[in-house]
């Protein structure tokens, strides 16, 4: 068997992204502008013909951004609009929240949302402008996780005229929740407490530099049923001194005073946020890795975008799908999550999360995830993973190592083929798999083969790895 390794396998491909730069790039690609800050996603689409350029023409009207830490606890979410998303309940569509926070104007119909984009690839710093007849709400959503304070998702909202005048304005907060809240205000400063926990939700202060207030105090509103809004104190907006607020949402069950104290700066808690995603990179020593362009802007998002949704659970590293109805242990999706995770040089987490996947086996040999115990593939495709990231590493110690826990795990495949018999099923009778969950969309347990399918890539790289180690 030719061993080739990683590291020999990514000069290849470095190799060639040379060559490839090197080379005249088509019209289509050449006239992509470079990804900014200051340009929306749905700007300047590429012709039709450009079915080489990474963009967004397909991106869904719906969509949740992650804006949290990596292996963050705390899998903090916005939607499209800019609203905060708190508290899914496990097993709920992804787009049901107990608790959703959003910001709007009083006295104005809905925001039309103009643009929403992140500061970088590697900066999940979230820029959302709304806009409504005649001025516009910028938010500003990030996290921080700053020494002595905890972790809080962060706010800043700026109102702006569009033209040349002051406006008064009134800016509304959205509590989209069937739980009620206190309020309580001192120094201009709002903390809105939750029942019956007594839990500080949100602290929020008018910055120093707006026009002065017109001397209305915030005060809570009932809605709907399961909506309350918050009126924040009215004040004026122009181009040159825009209406400007800071809100803080301790997230930690931690005292809320050094988040109260850090109203007065919130550049500094915004460029707390920068500094620490400046300073991370989407690839690890000895790995070096770059991808030019746009490709190599949508590598660092999504290696972000892994790591955000990564998670420490009982004690283990466990590399998850994503933060909602995903946010589990997903065999299937693991093994290509910990391939990538290879690739960018992070081997020592990839291991760990390997391990994490072998501890999901049962007494009777079956590795389970949050597919569910019909999904019978994920035993086999957790022998599948071993050999790859043993390939990958060039370190066939594992292989050794979980040695028992393998062949427990064939033992357990082949139970299922003398199931399906006993079930005197089609599979039965052919010698396959008992009736499983294939996923994908198609629910139940049924006569499927993706399961054999599976259990046949696993049972022959583990048959292969064997007979070469």
């Amino acid at each position: 068997m030719t061993r080739i390794n990683r590291r020999a396998f990514l000069s290849g491909v470095a190799a060639t992204g040379a060559a490839l730069a090197a080379s005249p790039l088509p019209q289509s690609v050449a006239a992509q502008p470079a990804a900014n800050a200051s340009s929306s996603p749905h700007d300047n689409p590429p012709s039709e013909s450009s079915h080489d350029v990474i963009d967004f023409r397909y991106a869904p009207l719906l969509r949740q951004t992650a804006f949290c830490f990596p292996d963050d606890p705390y899998k903090s979410l916005l939607n499209q609009a800019g609203e905060l998303l708190y508290e899914y309940p496990s097993g709920a569509s992804a787009l049901f929240f107990a608790l959703k926070i959003g910001f709007a104007l009083d006295g104005m119909n809905t925001a039309t949302v103009l643009s929403q984009q992140l500061e970088s690839p590697s900066i999940p710093i979230v820029r959302t402008t709304l806009t409504y007849p005649g001025v516009s709400m910028l938010l500003i959503t990030f996290a921080t996780n700053d020494a002595g304070e905890g972790r809080v998702d962060n706010v800043i909202v700026e109102v702006t005229p569009h033209s040349a005048v002051t406006l008064n304005i009134e800016p509304l907060i959205d509590f989209d929740t069937l739980e009620k809240f206190d309020l309580e205000e001192r120094d201009g400063m709002i903390s809105v407490l939750r029942r019956p926990q007594r839990q500080v939700l949100l602290v929020g202060k008018v910055l120093e530099n707006n026009a002065p207030s017109t001397g209305h105090t915030a005060a809570l509103h009932n809605s709907t049923d399961r909506s309350e809004q918050l009126a924040f104190h009215r004040g004026q907006a122009s181009k040159a001194h825009p209406w400007r607020a800071f809100f803080r949402f301790p997230l930690a069950q931690q005292d809320a005073s050094p988040a109260i104290a850090a109203l007065a700066h919130p550049e500094k808690c915004l460029e707390s946020c920068r500094a620490f995603w400046k300073s991370w990179s989407a690839t690890l020593a000895p790995v070096a890795m770059t991808v030019p362009g746009r490709q190599g802007e949508f590598v660092q998002a999504c290696a972000r975008n892994i790591l955000q949704a990564r998670e420490v659970r009982d004690g283990k590293l466990t590399f998850q799908v994503g933060p909602t109805c995903y946010r589990g242990l997903w065999v299937v999706d693991g093994n290509f999550i910990l391939e990538a995770a290879r690739y960018l040089g992070h081997d020592k987490e990839a291991m760990e999360g390997l391990r994490t996947t072998w501890a999901g086996q049962l007494p009777n040999g079956q590795v389970v995830g949050s597919g569910g115990k019909e999904h019978w593939k994920d035993t086999a495709i957790a022998m599948f993973t071993l050999v790859r990231q043993c390939e990958l590493s060039q370190d066939w110690s594992p292989l050794r190592e979980l040695e028992p826990q393998v062949v427990h795990a064939v033992q357990f495949l082949r139970s299922l083929q003398a199931e399906a018999i006993r079930q005197d099923s089609a599979l039965g009778r052919y010698g396959l798999l008992a009736r499983g969950f294939a996923d994908g969309g198609i629910g139940g347990l049924r006569d499927e083969f993706t399961n054999t399918l599976w259990a046949l890539a696993g049972l022959k790289a583990i048959t292969q790895a064997a007979e070469q180690r």
